[in-house]
């Protein structure tokens, strides 16, 4: 008993030990965000096309001044002409900023597996990265944390199981209550389908209608509820890689170290 008692201080004083410390730094590690897994192409084409856009605003600025002043006082010739040049150099600007922004997704379509495989090799190296800074805590730390986020990542699952159902039946009932709506509002006004919702509640001022509407908010607060328990599953799940991928670098290093100096497992 005052063993335990004496691990459990150890583990309070010491965030090394502690599951919450664990949890904690793990709120602050993220994926690779897309910005990251630009190619030099890709940045270089943002860059340019950035540069054409604002090019093209400034142009646009001077063009504006020159239609303020003909407002006030009609142009010179030569002015008009500065006002025409300005005015094309505006437009080619701006589509030169669109086709130069539009190239990376051209050279997509062209190199699709080996940007799939580029990117790939990123989100890997990043998450070896992430995962190293789970190092310095303790093996049995990393275990409790991805056992309490397994555990809830569960709860959630069966939470989202429980109000919405599959995604499939969500579905079906979504598209059935908007293709129901649509319908109401197209059809005509003496369609069976009308008279179906033309009732009113005794003591109240609802009808048919506003209870299909009622019905139809009702489906999508919980589709969007689900997309944002569907979120907060993601990203536990990466949480969750990280901490095996940390407990399994350290089980690996153990193992090199017990095999350095000749002890068995």
């Amino acid at each position: 008993m005052a063993a335990i008692e004496f691990l459990m201080t150890v583990s309070h004083r010491n965030p090394l030990h502690d599951p919450d410390a664990v949890l904690q730094r793990l709120h602050g590690l993220r994926p690779i965000s897309a910005k990251q897994k630009q190619s030099s192409f890709e940045r270089g084409c943002e860059r340019y096309a950035q540069l054409a856009l604002l090019s093209s605003g400034g142009l646009f600025a001077a063009l504006l001044v020159l239609a303020l002043w003909h407002l006030a006082a009609p142009l010179p010739r030569i002015g008009v002409w500065t006002a025409q040049i300005l005015a094309l150099l505006c437009i080619a600007l701006s589509l030169l900023s669109i086709i130069v922004n539009s190239l990376p997704g051209l050279a997509l379509l062209i190199r699709f597996r080996h940007q799939a495989q580029r990117d790939l090799l990123k989100e890997l190296g990043h998450d070896r990265l992430q995962a190293a800074l789970l190092r310095p805590y303790r093996q049995s730390a990393l275990e409790q944390a991805a056992q309490a986020l397994q555990d809830k990542q569960e709860q959630v699952g069966s939470r989202i199981g429980a109000i919405i159902g599959s995604h499939e039946q969500l579905a079906l009932f979504s598209i059935a209550g908007f293709a129901l709506a649509v319908w109401e509002k197209l059809s005509d006004q003496g369609s069976a389908l009308n008279r179906l919702f033309q009732f009113s509640l005794p003591f109240s001022h609802w009808n048919g209608r506003d209870l299909l509407m009622l019905a139809l908010a009702g489906v999508a607060g919980m589709l969007l509820g689900g997309v944002l328990l569907k979120a907060v599953l993601h990203r536990r799940a990466y949480q969750l890689a990280l901490l095996r991928q940390a407990i399994a670098d350290k089980t690996r290093h153990r193992d090199a170290r017990r095999r350095r100096f000749g002890l068995r497992g």
